[in-house]
């Protein structure tokens, strides 16, 4: 069944014009398509920052799921570590090239949110306010 299902996931990515390769869209979504991996990108866009800087940037988030999230980000080849030369050791993450190539579109998210979905948030749209309680990100 699981099988099946994986199967019929990646076959359904799948664009019929031009042959066999991936639904560029499904390929991005599957890349950087959490909430988190989009925010730490947001906040990483700003420059270089230490664990606990994107810790305390994202009410939220764990600190397990940031590791998870970092580590993704990083094998995707999104994120670079550094292991700063200083005492007591201190690593800071910072975007790749490929990394900073996704600001258009936290850019285009961002403004999109503050004309489209924030403006119903203080309207009071029954079906988005329960979803923003809550400490908010900027």
């Amino acid at each position: 069944m699981v099988g099946t299902a994986s199967r019929a996931g990646v076959t359904a990515a799948r664009v019929e014009a031009g042959g066999d390769g991936l639904c560029p869209v499904f390929a991005s979504v599957e890349l950087v398509g959490t909430k988190w991996r989009l925010l730490v990108v947001h906040h990483l866009l700003a420059g270089p920052k230490r664990y606990s800087e994107l810790l305390h940037a994202n009410p939220g988030l764990s600190s397990k799921t940031l590791t998870a999230t970092l580590k993704t980000l990083e094998s995707a080849g999104l994120v670079e570590r550094r292991v700063l030369p200083v005492r007591p050791v201190s690593v800071v993450y910072e975007l790749t090239e490929e990394g900073h190539a996704l600001a258009p579109v936290v850019q285009e998210l961002r403004r999109w949110g503050a004309q489209r979905v924030l403006p119903r948030v203080a309207q009071g749209d029954p079906r988005l306010v329960s979803r923003f309680q809550g400490p908010h990100i900027q």
